[in-house]
């Protein structure tokens, strides 16, 4: 039998400090999807004091199944977890020139695939983070159009402003007016993945 003492102590503390961790739409899919893989995440989860799971609905051109996030979250929610949805921006729709997981945010249908990931992420969370990829870097000639005479940062600021306003903030309020959005910022640095 496994001693729970951190998982107590972090429930006990959880207004003061908590621990959170990331399920990616992949693991939701791979890990999350039956019963033994939501009861490892558990044990998991209590052995190193998580209380808070970001559930994501979608990374890298993949999408989660509806009834894999609704289930997980009942599973967390049932089990004292926190839950988040969490979306990252990655290879939606048309690639940017520059970074290839990055896409070109100028693109109306990227922008309509966007809108779409965060309408279908609000339809199930009341608080989503985007987690460490939004921005672009996208040059193409319909980036170079849209910019204009501005410069680059002028454009891509007033671009991203514009898309969090229109096509995530306004959309996902609509689907829930209770959603919450989180913007995280990456933390890319030399040793991160040794």
């Amino acid at each position: 039998m496994k001693n729970y003492d951190l998982w107590d102590l972090a429930n006990k503390k959880r207004d003061v400090h908590r621990f959170s961790t990331l399920f990616t739409a992949q693991n939701v899919r791979d890990l999350l999807s039956t019963d033994e893989g939501l009861n490892n995440a558990m044990e998991w989860c209590k052995d190193t004091a998580v209380t808070h799971v970001y559930i994501e609905s979608y990374r890298d051109g993949y999408t989660a199944e509806r009834s894999a996030l609704e289930k997980a979250k009942k599973f967390f929610i049932d089990n004292g977890i926190d839950i988040s949805g969490c979306v990252t921006t990655t290879q939606i729709g048309k690639k940017s020139t520059g970074w290839n997981a990055i896409s070109c945010f100028t693109n109306i249908p990227t922008q309509d695939k966007l809108q779409e990931i965060f309408e279908y992420t609000a339809s199930m969370f009341d608080e989503i983070m985007i987690d460490d990829f939004w921005f672009t870097d996208c040059e193409c000639d319909e980036c170079k159009e849209a910019k204009g005479d501005q410069s680059w940062s002028d454009y891509r600021c007033d671009l991203m402003v514009k898309l969090s306003r229109d096509r995530i903030l306004k959309p996902s309020r609509k689907v829930n007016p209770n959603v919450k959005i989180i913007i995280k910022y990456p933390q890319w640095y030399d040793r991160f993945h040794v």
